[in-house]
């Protein structure tokens, strides 16, 4: 099973919970707590990058708005890792 990682790379006003999360997170976060009655991903803002490698693997990173800048980005993080279309969603993915 893997981790999945939502890279919330949209604005908006930032949510006490959790971790002051910008607000177009708080509809996927609602979605998994309604089908699992808890948050079972993490969010992270695109400046968290950086904690990614303290998470556990396979994961895959699922950004909420696409940008190829990010994917470069992760690219140059995990050279291991690879674009994928999943569910007709590119998200990056490290074995």
């Amino acid at each position: 099973s893997f981790t999945k990682l939502v890279i919330v790379n949209e604005s908006g006003v930032p949510v006490p919970y959790p971790n002051g999360i910008p607000m177009p997170a708080q509809t996927p976060m609602f979605l998994e707590i309604s089908q699992s009655r808890k948050i079972e991903s993490y969010y992270l803002k695109p400046e968290e990058l950086w904690k990614i490698p303290y998470l556990k693997r396979p994961m895959v990173i699922i950004p909420m708005q696409e940008q190829e800048e990010l994917f470069q980005k992760l690219k140059l993080l995990f050279p291991n890792g690879k674009k994928e279309k999943i569910n007709n969603i590119n998200v990056y993915e490290l074995k």
